[in-house]
């Protein structure tokens, strides 16, 4: 109803109650909860001061003040002997303990001030029970989704108090989703014991539903990397024994702590400099070769099961969704089915990473690093040559420049004849899942055989990349891809390609 000095409080509830207000009205000290019971003389009180106003009988005045003290006989004998004498040593003693106790104090005040609040105005609320074991388990995430639907103004306040009643570290991990506290709270305290959390902040959201936070423990930055649930496309275990690998191969970011039940991950934070790194275009690019050349000689990943199979339930699930209309459709499923038929299956395997694209790769200066493994995989070697010619060159001669680099020179028939088949799979990929992506936020999409035939090309966007993060981006850099799928299967080193074995 009312906050603010205690007089202004208690007009606001005697009007209250004088408009025929039949519930019960209470008024708490605003730090400690404590109820305030006014006096009966302060209902008829005039707007001028709160003098009839009562707290009790109040503070006792600054001094020394005498009061009764019960010991044991050995505790009297050990202060008679102490310097000062009894009282000086009592209150050397209790000086030290309110050094030495004050933040389990604050908290244990806080702590008291906020389940008082709570248990008045929102004892008999949806969630109080669970809220008040979060509250004396320091679960400040918990909490918070426990009281989502308490009254707005009482939620408001309790979280205000809140921040006396939880310690630093529980305000911090709140950051992370409310199911997954406990598990980021445990993979910190092992990779760090002993050392406290001193900032976490939220980097990105994960495409799969994880959660991606700056760590900061001992002055050193570090990334935790929460994991959405496992599904058919994504397996912690695989993903962090990718990870140690590649970490151990210099292509990716120490891996500091990993745990496969739990889906949590530290790595060494990487930043970069700048949104370019400081090299010409061809050296870039020759930097991006060679981070993949030694990812794929690092000993081999865990199996990720059959590439095109995965592809398959991709398009046959967009063929069934509904987002294209079948005269769209009619195209993009011919060209898979000629894919389908013609790339060699089970050849070549290597370590792979699977999603090689700008925001999985970071330049610490020349340095360039990825990161975000949970696609990655053994895989056939074409699918990141595929993806890096895709999203990082922008014309055929950069291309030719990546595939002469990859291969110490021109690839022989049957390496370009790969390459291609695999380009137009990896444009497939992308347009699809950007497509899919766009369409979760706004379920409203539908999309025509005009809309990836007049989409602009590849190179005249790659400039907008930071848009990809937008609805719109998702879906203008999806129906470009799918564009570019639909150009590629018309042009003669495509149809060569198809008959090369």
């Amino acid at each position: 109803m009312a906050r603010g000095p205690l007089a202004e409080t208690a007009l606001v509830a005697k009007a209250a109650v004088e408009a025929g207000e039949t519930a019960s009205v209470v008024i708490f000290d605003a730090a400690t909860s404590e109820r305030i019971e006014l006096e009966p003389a302060a209902s008829g009180m005039g707007s001028g001061g709160d003098d009839k106003l009562s707290r009790g009988r109040g503070r006792p005045k600054l001094g020394v003040v005498a009061r009764e003290v019960t010991l044991l006989p050995r505790h009297w004998d050990w202060l008679a002997e102490q310097d000062g004498g009894a009282s000086a040593a009592l209150r050397r003693l209790v000086e030290e303990a309110r050094r030495t106790s004050g933040p389990a104090d604050r908290l244990r005040r806080g702590r008291d001030a906020l389940y008082r609040f709570a248990t008045v105005m929102a004892g008999d609320a949806i969630g109080y029970e669970e809220a008040i074991r979060a509250l004396y388990a320091d679960k400040r995430g918990d909490f918070e989704a426990r009281t989502a639907g308490w009254p707005p103004d009482v939620r408001t306040h309790a979280l205000a108090l809140a921040d006396a009643a939880f310690t630093r570290e529980a305000t911090l991990l709140s950051a992370v989703a409310a199911p997954r506290h406990d598990a980021a709270r445990r993979a910190i305290a092992s990779a760090f014991p002993g050392k406290k959390l001193e900032s976490l902040e939220i980097l990105a959201p994960g495409a799969s539903g994880a959660q991606v936070f700056r760590l900061v423990v001992g002055g050193e930055a570090f990334v935790l990397r929460v994991d959405g649930p496992a599904d058919v496309h994504r397996d912690a275990a695989r993903q962090y024994a990718c990870m140690k690998i590649a970490a151990a191969a210099g292509v990716a970011p120490a891996l500091i702590h990993a745990d496969t039940v739990d889906a949590v991950s530290i790595t060494r934070m990487v930043t970069s400099s700048a949104a370019r790194p400081p090299l010409p275009r061809d050296r870039w690019l020759a930097a991006l070769v060679d981070v993949l050349r030694r990812l794929h000689a690092a000993p081999l990943f865990p199996a990720r099961g059959e590439y095109l199979d995965s592809m398959a339930t991709i398009v046959s699930g967009f063929a069934q969704s509904g987002l294209m209309n079948s005269e769209g459709l009619a195209p993009l499923l011919s060209l898979w089915a000629n894919l389908m038929r013609a790339y060699p299956r089970g050849c070549d395997t290597v370590s792979s990473h699977n999603d090689f694209n700008p925001s999985n790769v970071i330049f610490e200066g020349a340095t360039p690093w990825i990161i975000d493994w949970e696609a990655s995989g053994a895989t056939d070697r074409f699918v990141d040559i595929a993806a890096l010619a895709n999203w990082f060159t922008s014309d055929e001669a950069e291309v030719e420049q990546v595939l002469n680099l990859y291969f110490d020179g021109p690839p022989n028939p049957g390496q370009r004849a790969r390459f291609v088949l695999m380009r137009q799979i990896n444009r497939l990929f992308y347009g699809i899942m950007l497509v899919n992506a766009a369409a979760a936020e706004h379920s409203d999409v539908r999309l025509t055989l005009a809309d990836m035939t007049d989409a602009p090309r590849l190179a005249a966007i790659r400039s907008e990349m930071p848009t990809i993060a937008t609805f719109s981006g998702r879906l203008r850099f999806g129906l470009v891809f799918l564009g570019e799928a639909l150009r590629g299967r018309r042009t003669a080193e495509f149809g060569a390609a198809l008959n090369t074995r």
